[in-house]
């Protein structure tokens, strides 16, 4: 697919995780017309969640917030398995994390 080749010429030479998560956000966003996103992955030495990659205003914020289990949104669907579903466009400005 012509749409992928560029990007995934980009990824071919990127050299860390966080690097090559933000280039795969860069483009959903840009396929979603979205101005931010995140990847959260689990830590299994401190049995937590974390912000692995981000984009948009707030990305150089997420990096050092930690999200326990099972606490707020990415922490319940984490512990449950189970998506939530929400019909409002916006976002509350609330994490339900903390920093190290």
């Amino acid at each position: 697919m012509i749409l992928f080749e560029k990007p995934r010429s980009r990824m071919n030479s990127m050299e860390t995780l966080e690097q090559v998560l933000t280039n795969i956000l860069r483009l959903a966003g840009s396929l979603s017309n979205s101005d931010a996103g995140s990847v959260i992955l689990h830590d299994i030495e401190r049995n937590d969640l974390y912000f692995a990659a981000a984009t948009g205003p707030a990305s150089d914020k997420l990096p050092g917030i930690r999200i326990p289990v099972g606490k707020g949104k990415a922490g319940e669907v984490f512990s449950t398995g189970k998506p939530i579903v929400e019909s409002h466009g916006g976002w509350s400005g609330g994490l339900h994390g903390s920093r190290p």
